[in-house]
């Protein structure tokens, strides 16, 4: 990702770390979390891209789906 938007990887790293937690406690949103990481200045691509591009690198995994179909039929969970 830092090689593709031609990002500096050790001021994400550190912008990451003092902003994670925070993110990861739900005390703001993932646009908050990437306007403290990575918009915090002018950039030359979009939030959208930038979105877009992350987005298009997850993909499911077929061990953890099967691990939550399993507790969710012996715990009886719902969505």
């Amino acid at each position: 990702m830092a090689k593709t938007f031609h990002l500096n990887p050790k001021e994400l790293e550190i912008r990451h770390n003092l902003a994670v937690n925070t993110y990861e406690l739900g005390k703001f949103t993932f646009t908050e979390y990437l306007n403290r990481v990575f918009f915090h200045e002018k950039r030359l691509f979009t939030a959208v891209q930038f979105r877009s591009f992350i987005f298009a690198q997850s993909k499911p995994c077929s061990d953890m789906i099967e691990l939550a179909h399993k507790l969710r039929a012996k715990y009886g969970l719902t969505q």
